[in-house]
């Protein structure tokens, strides 16, 4: 399971680490991989000025944890960004979307 921790909003040049709380519920360890990716809301298009980035991590039964990712938000003529997180463990995947706006400097 994922739960991301996002600002409620993004300024043009801001760097910053998004993170997540990953959440093993089952009664065994797994390996896990939690990826991010950014896409336009208005097209559904991924958003390439901000490259997808992947995590690799194992969670031992009933675990938590914080996974996170470095980003610089770039210049952009777009009012918001999307973020797809996703985290995959075997056979389960959870996908959270947020969309977070940003404001010019």
């Amino acid at each position: 399971m994922v739960q991301p921790n996002v600002p409620r909003f993004f300024r043009q040049k801001d760097k910053m680490e998004l993170t997540a709380s990953t959440v093993n519920l089952s009664e065994k360890e797994v390996s896990a991989t939690a990826s991010v990716e950014f896409f336009n809301p208005v097209t559904n298009g991924i958003f390439t000025e901000i490259p997808a980035q992947t995590r690799n991590f194992n969670l031992a039964s009933n675990e938590n944890k914080i996974v996170g990712w470095n980003i610089e938000i770039p210049t952009t003529e777009l009012p918001a960004i999307g973020i797809r997180y996703s985290i995959k463990a075997g056979t389960h995947t959870d996908i959270v979307e947020r969309v977070i706006v940003v404001l010019s400097n």
